[in-house]
Formats: structure tokens, sequence, C-alpha cells
């Protein structure tokens, strides 16, 4: 019996047709986002439009970027999840309902690769996300992407937010002319600045009502430099969305953000 097996290049292809013709970007990103932070029963969530981090030496970290951070708890299952191509980690726990293996797709509408930081179990841990490492034309990039010094590993400002010894925070570092794997390589051609991509993906109409969906989340702060900052919090004495736990499949809809 001959087993189907993935190669590198057929990952990145896939993502480029998941891109082009599933994922969406603008909302359907930050969706992916609220339904994490709230499948990991997170409080708060923060998104940072930042400069970039220029004392880093990760070109990743240097980049302009996207930081989305929340307090929620981080498995390590979870978190090792996050390398598979396909699928995720939550199938079987019907206290969840995305799929971190295939709804962090959805980020790379913005970048082509990503750094995730994560407290487990009282630990800081990393992961540098790029779809591109085996690719031979990336080589290049590919190497100077993979690693994160011991200094980069402590630039996130975790402590400064709230969050230090629990949650994980994401570095989507924009796409740029300047910031590829290589020559006429990317996931998709669009390029981003810092605010664009946050009024991007906080914008329209499709915001209040998905947040009224979340049952765990009661905060979530939009900032970057230009940008005012904006917080959203659900109103005192609000009722949730209830389950899915477990089995139970009804729910109730009720609250409002403000």
């Amino acid at each position: 019996m001959t087993a189907f097996h993935t190669t590198p290049v057929s990952i990145v292809e896939d993502l480029q047709n998941l891109l082009r013709d599933r994922y969406k970007s603008g909302f359907p990103v930050f969706k992916e986002l609220l339904q994490n932070a709230d499948d990991a029963g997170a409080e708060r969530l923060i998104v940072r439009a930042h400069e970039g981090f220029k004392e880093a030496t990760n070109p990743l970290l240097r980049a302009p970027s996207l930081i989305i951070a929340n307090d929620g708890l981080v498995m390590a299952e979870h978190f090792a999840a996050m390398e598979k191509a396909s699928g995720g980690s939550k199938g079987g726990d019907t206290a969840t309902v995305g799929r971190f293996g295939l709804g962090q797709k959805a980020f790379f509408h913005l970048c082509d690769a990503f750094v995730a930081f994560a407290w487990i179990d009282g630990k800081l841990d990393f992961k540098v996300m790029n779809p591109w490492e085996e690719i031979p034309d990336a080589a290049d990039t590919a190497n100077l992407w993979g690693e994160l010094s011991q200094d980069d590993r402590h630039l996130l400002w975790f402590s400064s937010q709230g969050l230090e010894q629990r949650g994980i925070a994401l570095v989507l570092p924009l796409r740029t002319d300047t910031l590829m794997p290589g020559a006429g390589l990317w996931l998709t051609p669009e390029k981003w600045t810092p605010e664009r991509a946050l009024a991007d993906i906080a914008g329209g109409e499709e915001l209040m009502p998905a947040l009224c969906c979340l049952r765990t989340l009661g905060s979530i702060e939009f900032s970057g430099p230009g940008a005012k900052a904006r917080r959203l919090e659900i109103a005192t004495g609000a009722s949730r969305l209830s389950g899915p736990q477990g089995g139970v499949a009804g729910r109730s809809l009720a609250g409002s953000w403000h």
C-alpha cells in the first residue's frame, strides 16, 4: 500500500488556494482571533498595530506588525497543534468551536510567516510559523526567520499588559515589498501597513454581532501609532452565550457591548 504524503510545496499551494477561495481578508481574520481567544477562556483581547521591535535580531520581529494577545489558558497540545498543516487539536473538545490548525490560516492574509509566544505551565515558549521553511527558493529567509535570540524572546510587553505567566501573543509581521520569503514569493500579493491592517480587521458591521456570541471575552482593546485607542467592553450584568459544554447543544444569546 502506498501512503499519501504532503510536501512543503503542496502546503504553500494549499494555503494560497485557501486564502483565495475560502478565507477573505478583513473581518474573517479577526473572527478567527476572537474565536481562538474565546475558546481558550480569555477575558481580554489586545490588538496593537506596531511599528516593529527595532532592537530585535529576527527580521519578523523588526518588521511593522499586528500584535494580538489574550489572557486565555494555553495548553501544550493546543500550542503544538499550531504546526499542523490541517485539522487541529480541538476535534474532541466539545467546549470549543474553532480549530487551531485550520482557523490560523486566515492570518496569512496579512503575513507570510508569524511568531507565536505563549505561557505554558508558567514558562514562556515560542514558535515561528513559516510555511516556506523547506522551500528551496526561500532558504535564505528561512534561516533568518527561524531563530529567535534570547533577547528576542523577551521583547514582548507581557508584564506591562498584565499578561505575565498566562496567555498567548501572535506577532503578525505584515507583508511588504521588503519582507517576503523570496523574490516573487508570497501567499497573497497584498501588502499592508499597521494602520491599514488594524482598520481592515476591526471595521465593518460584523464586529458587534460577533461580540455578542462570545462566551468568556469581556474586553477588547485596539491601539496603534496614529490610531485612536478603542476599548470595547461587555455591559455590566449582560448575559452570555451558553455552551457548548458537556455536549449541551442549546444556546442562549443576549448581551451588549459598548
